[in-house]
Formats: C-alpha cells, sequence, structure tokens
C-alpha cells in the first residue's frame, strides 16, 4: 500500500522552497559602495564579478592627474589586464561603482564631475572580450545628477534631477532593463516631481503651490495632446494654475505634461526663456540657483 502525503508536510516543502529561491534571488541583486578617486587618491580596488563567470575579479581603477586639482586620465584594469581608458581632463573626481543583476548581468557604473559638483559622465559599462564597453549613458542632457536608486534582477532604476529655467528642480526616475550587452530603457514617460515646494525661500506665496506639483503660469501658452505638439489640447492665461503630470525624453529633447482641469496637454522645455525671456511660471525665477 502507497503511503499518502501529508497536505502539511507538502506545504512545509513548498514553503523552504520558495524560502530558498527568493533568498537567491534577493542576493544576486545588489548596488554596491561608490568608491571614489580624484587627484589626491589616485588608486583603488574592489573585488567583485564583472566577467559574469560567478567568479570575484580584481577590478583596479587608477587615475593620473593634470595638477594638484584636476584628473587626466582614468584606467580600469580586470585581474591585471586593461580594460578601458577614460579621457577625464577636466573633472576633478571620479566615481565608481559595481552593480549586479544577477550572476550574468554585472555591470560597473562610472561618473565623472568637475568643479561645483557638475556631471561631465555617467555611464555603467559590461564586460566582454577583455573589454568594458558602454551599456548606457545618463549624461545625455543637462541632467544636475543620475543617481542608481534600486536594482532588482531585471532592473536598474535610476533617479534624474534637472533645472530647466521654465520649471526650477525637478525629479524622476527611468527604469532600465538589461537586454544583451545594453540596458534598455522601460519607458521614455514617467511621473514627474517639482523639487521647488522643499525651498522655503522666497517667501511670496508660491511654495504653497510647488509643494502640490503645480504651476501658476507667468503669460498665455498653448499646450498639445501629444509631444508631437501639433494639435492643441488647451491654452493658458496669466495667472492660471497647472498641475506637472510627466516628463518624456525622446532624443534629447525633453517635453512636460500638464493638467488644467480635466485636460492635460504637453509642451517642450529647452533649458531656456524665448524672446525677452520671459518666464513661464510665477516664482521659478527666484529659486533656480546658479
Amino acid at each position: 500500500m502507497k503511503k499518502k502525503i501529508s497536505p502539511v508536510f507538502l506545504t512545509f516543502i513548498t514553503m523552504i522552497f520558495s524560502l530558498v529561491f527568493c533568498g537567491v534571488r534577493t542576493q544576486a541583486a545588489s548596488l554596491g559602495p561608490v568608491n571614489g578617486l580624484d587627484p589626491d587618491n589616485k588608486v583603488c580596488s574592489i573585488s567583485n564579478d564583472i566577467t559574469n563567470d560567478g567568479k570575484k575579479d580584481t577590478i583596479r581603477f587608477r587615475i593620473t592627474a593634470r595638477d594638484k586639482y584636476f584628473c587626466n586620465k582614468a584606467y580600469v584594469y580586470v585581474n591585471g589586464k586593461q580594460a578601458l581608458t577614460l579621457n577625464v581632463s577636466g573633472c576633478t573626481s571620479i566615481l565608481f561603482r559595481h552593480i549586479s543583476c544577477s550572476k550574468k548581468k554585472n555591470y560597473l557604473q562610472i561618473e565623472a564631475y568637475s568643479d561645483g559638483r557638475c556631471m561631465e559622465m555617467n555611464k555603467i559599462y559590461r564586460y566582454s572580450k577583455g573589454r568594458l564597453a558602454a551599456a548606457a549613458d545618463f549624461a545625455g542632457r543637462d541632467y544636475e545628477s543620475a543617481t542608481v536608486t534600486k536594482v532588482t534582477s531585471s532592473c536598474i532604476e535610476v533617479k534624474f534631477s534637472a533645472q530647466p529655467v521654465e520649471t526650477g528642480r525637478m525629479e524622476w526616475s527611468f527604469q532600465y532593463k538589461p537586454a544583451g550587452s545594453k540596458l534598455k530603457l522601460k519607458s521614455n514617460t514617467v511621473p514627474v516631481a517639482s523639487m521647488l515646494g522643499s525651498l522655503s525661500w522666497p517667501s511670496d506665496g508660491y511654495h504653497k503651490y510647488f509643494k502640490k506639483n503645480q504651476f501658476v503660469t507667468a503669460a498665455g501658452r498653448a499646450y498639445y495632446t501629444t509631444s508631437g505638439l501639433r494639435k492643441k489640447a488647451f491654452t493658458t492665461k496669466r495667472g492660471d494654475v497647472v498641475t506637472l503630470k510627466k516628463v518624456k525624453i525622446s532624443q534629447k529633447k525633453m517635453y512636460l505634461c500638464f493638467k488644467k482641469g480635466k485636460k492635460t496637454g504637453w509642451v517642450r522645455i529647452k533649458g531656456e526663456y524665448g524672446y525677452g525671456r520671459k518666464e513661464w511660471y510665477q516664482g521659478v525665477a527666484q529659486r533656480v540657483a546658479g
């Protein structure tokens, strides 16, 4: 006579397997600490898998200095062999970070900053055939920063910060998924948030609007049904209140979606005022740094 397996036992085994496999998936994705180099600290090494064979590699970073303030060249060595050379002349600091989505998906993020913390370079590299090749570039526009905030087995999340003069500083997050040797952007259109609400100065009354992602228009403007900017969705006059909803980055161009009442509309952000330097939204100019 065959013995029946207890349902309780089956449930117990299922739970054990779930915990084990979940644990493996959780441990596989990791975001390493940031390692910094500058003209005073020219060499550092980390021990992480970058060749995607499941074994730890010795990854050595070295820079040469142009003078006591600025870097010149940056070199990356994998297991003693040079895998990457970068021209970072004019930069004051270089940052390196190891990122792992899984055993076969390991990356290096390299950032370069000039005086005043201006982001000159921010790329993620993947190792292949003895070389490190760029898998994603986060410095394609005038962003203040692009910070990796979350890593899973299927996604690397990056928080962007930008300060166009039309709206002031705002932040959003893009998600990138491993796709062969590249990191592919999941969607170029995502929710965006104004950061001006966190500023307590000046006390002109617009703080309460920015805190709710709202902007008070400074002049009339047309908003369009799509980022193609062909068909008008609505227009505004001075004093109207619109709510910032989404950002879209397409071919290095930035578009923002606003809502007025029940209608939504898109505008293109160029990072500059138009003729006569008229501001788009009231209270923004006073809050734009620099």
